[in-house]
């Protein structure tokens, strides 16, 4: 049983090294044989298995487990060591895809939703009148964003402005004054 686990050891971390070595410059297409499941539960587990991370994973502790366990002498049993080697393995790779694909999830945006811009202040850059856009720069959850700007008023460039309205990507903007009791009626 120690050359199953020893094997194991070698293969997995034979492909880990290559991967971290080499690394394929496309983020998850090498190692999730390009299959993607979406969802929570028994699709998750499920396509776990369908990952290549997973069984790279899986067999290095697998075979790292059973190899510690039987030449240091920790069980003398290998029906121990096996059980034990493929609980650690399973939740070893079940893990990493897990956090993979957690972290995958994520946006780089830190602005997730107009919730973010209505009622912020900021800085006309360009200037804004009820006929032409402009631009304006606001501070949201400590990043500076340049935004297109439409207003009911002429505002002109660095006067400070509020963010009424999201309308697609732009912001509806007034001074502050107008701006303040508008956001305050929902308006």
């Amino acid at each position: 049983m120690l050359y199953v686990f020893v094997g194991a050891l070698v293969l997995g971390g034979i492909i880990l090294g290559a991967s971290l070595l080499v690394g394929d410059g496309h983020g998850d297409a090498s190692h999730d044989l390009g299959v993607h499941v979406d969802g929570d539960g028994i699709d998750v587990i499920v396509g776990a298995f369908r990952s290549m991370r997973f069984w790279t994973f899986f067999l290095t502790f697998f075979g790292l487990t059973g190899t510690i366990f039987l030449t240091l002498g920790i069980t003398e049993s290998r029906i121990v060591a096996t059980g034990v080697a493929t609980a650690l393995g399973l939740f070893a790779g079940w893990a990493v895809v897990w956090a993979f694909r957690t972290l995958n999830r994520k946006e780089a945006n830190s602005i997730s939703d107009e919730r973010d811009l209505i009622g912020q202040s900021g800085r006309i850059l360009v200037a804004v009148s009820p006929t032409a856009l402009g631009k304006i720069r606001l501070q949201v959850k400590g990043s500076t964003v340049d935004m297109l700007a439409k207003s009911d008023e002429s505002l002109a460039i660095e006067s400070e402005a509020i963010v009424i309205e999201m309308d697609g990507t732009m912001v509806r903007v007034a001074t502050m004054e107008t701006g303040a009791s508008a956001v305050g009626r929902g308006d």
